[in-house]
């Protein structure tokens, strides 16, 4: 009887171990569901906010170009001020990113403990199942890119139709990764650019806010003694000059993330028997630069070289897979 009472006692206490495990794990998945939707309307917003400045400074640009007069100068101004109080904002919108960022990775390391803890207890396979599939959803196997290994290119006048369709073949892969390589490089490039020309352009609005706050600093004041939007957007307490975003990793001001720089670093990795010694070089330089538009040459240096060695590499083949089909032709 006492076995049977130990038995009933161990299979409560297992079942009530079950329940918690799966308590636990609700409750970090909600958490984690929360965490995601915060980010999501974060990003909306920092994205936002990044259009209307970039339209701002646009605006700005063209009020320049406009021949010299109260009403263009009265305009500029306020564009000045508006695009400086936008920054601020945008600045603020960075902030709530990061730190919106920053929760929604620690729920998902809850997450996955729980998920892991329950997963050696669970007995249900429904459950089991969902569980797995949300611990590879929030963690996924990590895929280490590849070296491309370029195949034996020469045409041997002694092999037959079947060694060149195969030979073929293997080009044909190595085509399709270095194509792959091509289009990541490329975009990186476009995406560097951008980076540089937002920050070009942020750079000239606070040299012409500036300007402006010189030559109007006197007078700027209100009659209730608190300064103009624009002398007011001038700066912030953070000594940030124009209150724009700061250093704190924001693409138009930095340009520069580790992410980068270890994507140009694989990049030479996988390209290392594909491009010129040269072209290599320079994209192992580029990973030291804080400069956008180095970064974006070498990428576009890169895929420049790849194109020309895959343009090789299809004329290549065209070659085997003609003496192919000439070696299948019945002898007259």
């Amino acid at each position: 009887m006492r076995l049977v009472f130990l038995v009933l006692a161990l299979l409560l206490a297992a079942r009530s171990a079950a329940a918690d495990a799966r308590g636990d794990t609700d409750a970090a998945l909600v958490e984690l569901r929360a965490a995601e939707a915060a980010v999501r309307s974060a990003t909306s917003s920092k994205q936002a906010l990044g259009a209307r400045y970039e339209g701002e400074l646009r605006a700005i640009d063209r009020l320049k170009k406009q021949r010299g007069s109260w009403r263009r100068d009265r305009q500029l101004r306020e564009s000045l001020a508006a695009s400086l109080e936008t920054a601020k904002h945008l600045e603020t919108a960075n902030v709530a990113l990061l730190k919106a960022t920053a929760r929604h990775k620690a729920a998902q390391q809850r997450s996955l403990v729980a998920i892991r803890e329950e997963l050696e207890t669970a007995s249900e396979a429904s459950r089991i199942t969902s569980l797995i599939a949300q611990r590879d959803r929030l963690a996924p196997p990590q895929r280490a890119s590849k070296k491309i290994i370029l195949p034996n290119l020469e045409l041997d006048p002694l092999a037959d139709p079947e060694e060149l369709d195969q030979q073929a073949a293997e080009i044909r892969q190595s085509e399709a990764a270095v194509s792959a390589e091509i289009a990541s490089l490329e975009e990186r490039s476009s995406r560097l650019l951008r980076v540089a020309e937002l920050r070009r352009q942020h750079t000239r609005a606070e040299a012409m806010s500036d300007r402006e706050d010189g030559q109007n600093r006197r007078g700027t004041f209100r009659s209730d003694g608190r300064p103009s939007p624009a002398e007011a957007g001038a700066g912030d307490a953070s000594g940030n000059p124009g209150g724009g975003p700061s250093g704190g990793g924001d693409d138009y001001r930095q340009g520069n993330t580790f992410g980068e720089i270890a994507t140009l670093a694989e990049s030479s990795m996988v390209l290392g028997d594909v491009i010129d010694a040269a072209t290599l070089e320079t994209l192992r330089k580029a990973q030291a630069s804080s400069d956008p538009t180095v970064r974006a040459a070498a990428a576009k240096r890169a895929a420049a070289a790849a194109a020309a060695k895959l343009e090789a590499l299809r004329q290549q083949r065209a070659l085997i897979e003609a003496r192919a089909r000439g070696l299948r032709k019945p002898a007259k």
